[in-house]
């Protein structure tokens, strides 16, 4: 039996990679996330909040 190349229509790659994107980011805000906590845990100051476009970031 010979193997027929596959074709992957245009559509599919596009939503395969938004959804790779997606993983993507959300693993950025979880990583930020972690980071932002394990200030708070190791820190004893207290953070002011300010918002930017992708949540909240510790300032000092």
């Amino acid at each position: 039996m010979d193997s027929q190349p596959v074709f992957i229509h245009s559509e599919t790659l596009r939503k395969r990679r938004i959804r790779e994107n997606e993983t993507h980011n959300q693993r950025e805000r979880r990583c930020a996330r972690d980071v932002y906590k394990s200030l708070q845990n190791i820190t004893p100051i207290r953070f002011s909040l300010w918002k930017t476009k992708v949540g909240f970031i510790a300032t000092t």
